[in-house]
């Protein structure tokens, strides 16, 4: 009897994480890769992003190869990420044209307070988040203002702006998918919290007009499949993306309003499952989209 397996791929800010289960989601094989992290100046953190890249296949050959399975046994694949981190790259061959600012970095950190003394009310009010160094939209502000020719290739329609999940998938599917899912979308400081939109006014105000924004899809989703040429032989369908924190809320069974999870990681991190309307706190936290199902988001 021919078996059924998912692949499971967990990037992360120090490693990428490959589980293979079985048709009952039961793990029958795991593979590892360590992603490297720069430290240029003080209190900037990078990745190269074919590092990344990299990690990714030789985390899921570990797997495979752990399992004894063949790439075409491998039904369908699953990602998530570290989120807020951000790039550039070329939309015409997919290269990396930045170094990926990590969620941790700090470069942008002036910019963001001073946005937040002018503008935070405003922009807490579309994205449930405050400006901070933090999320996605000043790093790519940052990097387009300082990565040589980014305004012309804006220009004639290549500068894409990724996080690691965009940019992954459009290199594992050989360049057929630009997409991205709602919780990812929400940490970027770009997307209406309430009709789960890439803003037009946030990306005007962040200096980012030109640049290409992945789609915004649901979490779960027929987002493409990958390319054989591309990722070590498989050519499964990728049916779900999603940033780790929420990914961890929805694995540990926080399906509910009201129930809460907290992992211990590179950071710590609290989320709350607040249930299908944003509910916006005047105490400092944090609003998100945990995540988007047929349409609907939680």
């Amino acid at each position: 009897m021919k078996h059924t397996y998912y692949l499971g791929l967990d990037q992360g800010t120090t490693g990428v994480t490959a589980l293979l289960t079985d048709e009952t989601l039961t793990p029958v094989a795991r593979g590892y890769c360590p992603v490297g992290r720069q430290y240029p100046a003080p209190a900037w953190v990078e990745h190269d992003a074919e590092d990344v890249l990299a990690a990714v296949r030789t985390a899921a050959a570990a797997a495979l190869k752990e399992a004894g399975i063949a790439p075409g046994d491998v039904a369908a694949v699953g990602l998530d990420h570290e989120g807020e981190s951000a790039l550039l790259f070329d939309g015409n061959t997919g290269r990396p044209l930045s170094p990926v600012v990590v969620w941790q970095d700090r470069r942008t950190a002036a910019a963001a307070e001073a946005l937040n003394t002018e503008k935070g009310a405003e922009i807490h009010t579309v994205t449930g988040l405050f400006p901070d160094a933090y999320f996605s939209a000043t790093k790519w502000q940052w990097l387009i203002e300082h990565t040589e020719n980014a305004r012309e290739l804006a220009r004639a329609g290549r500068l894409f702006a990724a996080n690691l999940d965009s940019f992954l998938l459009y290199r594992l599917t050989g360049g057929r998918a630009f997409a991205t899912d709602a919780s990812t979308a929400s940490r970027t400081l770009l997307c209406d919290i309430r009709t789960g939109l890439w803003d037009e006014g946030m990306i005007g105000l962040f200096g980012l007009a030109g640049a290409r924004l992945p789609e915004i899809r649901d979490s779960a989703a027929l987002f493409e499949r990958t390319d054989p040429a591309a990722f070590l032989g498989i050519s499964a369908p990728v049916t779900g993306l999603m940033v780790d924190q929420q990914a961890a809320l929805f694995g540990q069974k926080c399906l509910t309003p009201g129930t809460v999870k907290t992992t211990y990681g590179t950071g710590c991190f609290m989320l709350m499952n607040t249930g299908d309307a944003p509910v916006i706190s005047n105490s400092g936290l944090l609003t998100t989209t945990a995540w988007q199902i047929g349409g609907k988001r939680t």
